[in-house]
């Protein structure tokens, strides 16, 4: 039986890094680390559309459809996770 949710474990670093997720909607990303970091969608860290997650900061329900996660950290590696559902057809 095929699913839509798609949940990662990510570790960024403070060089921009990305990774193809295809999601549609997310249900959480949370940043479990001591840093700061701060992810885009579909665009560099660099741009002025970002979200900053402080030290264990959450965010839930965002209904933003994109094709890749740009992310970076504040200093060192800091580990966050993301999980949504996948846009059709999955």
């Amino acid at each position: 039986m095929a699913t839509n949710f798609i949940g990662r474990s990510l570790v960024a670093n403070e060089i921009e890094q990305n990774v193809e997720l295809n999601m549609a909607f997310i249900n959480l990303i949370v940043n479990d680390s001591a840093n700061t970091v701060t992810v885009t969608f579909d665009e560099a860290t660099t741009s002025s559309n970002v979200m900053v997650f402080k030290a264990g900061e959450q965010r839930t329900n965002i209904p933003v459809p994109f094709e890749k996660l740009y992310y970076k950290a504040s200093a060192d590696t800091s580990a966050f996770r993301i999980e949504g559902l996948s846009k059709a057809p999955f």
